[in-house]
């Protein structure tokens, strides 16, 4: 974890990697930003429902078809908006894919990546290309995954497949009942 604190006095206090997280990106950097709108759903019983946005990656087969990693290892989880831990596996994609990931790099993300849930509206999350170790991919074709699931509501996933080789695109998603639209946009990085 890297930190930027600023003290009573106006002093900055930073942590040793802090740095090369502030730093301006090169000017040929790209980024992925994630819009999506949370859905409006009336009812007595309605809660915010649990999201989870993640990046996997993908694999060409012969008949020139793309299709997920067999794994289903999410590279980097750009939301993970949970109430408690008891209702991450509501999210049985992600929490599938991530317990995999977890076995197999040895580490827990999951309680440092959790967010409080959001009524709904619009949210926005980016992605800068790395895993989620902080290493770079490298470019090619990966999915775009978003899945929402509400307690005394629906589950829901979303897949859009993209290819990241510097070329900018926007790609709008069709909504859902729990997300009401999204718009996935590959662009020149921005700070």
């Amino acid at each position: 974890m890297e930190y930027l604190l600023i003290a009573a006095n106006g002093r900055p206090v930073v942590s040793r990697g802090w740095g090369a997280l502030a730093q301006t990106p090169p000017p040929n950097a790209m980024e992925l930003v994630v819009e999506f709108e949370i859905a409006r759903v009336d009812g007595q019983r309605y809660r915010r429902p649990y999201v989870a946005v993640w990046i996997e990656d993908a694999v060409w087969i012969e008949d020139a078809v793309w299709i997920e990693d067999k794994d289903r290892f999410p590279l980097r989880t750009l939301a993970f908006l949970v109430e408690k831990s008891r209702w991450w596996p509501d999210l049985r994609s992600w929490y599938r894919g991530d317990r995999l990931r977890a076995m197999a790099e040895g580490t827990e993300i999951s309680a440092t990546v959790a967010s409080a849930t959001r009524a709904p509206g619009k949210c926005t999350v980016k992605w800068d290309g790395r895993d989620s170790q902080g290493k770079p991919v490298k470019p090619g074709r990966y999915a775009v995954c978003m899945e929402a699931a509400r307690e005394h509501g629906t589950y829901q996933l979303i897949r859009q497949e993209m290819e990241f080789n510097g070329t900018a695109q926007s790609v709008p998603l069709k909504g859902n009942v729990e997300i009401a639209a999204a718009n996935l946009e590959y662009r020149k990085a921005t700070r």
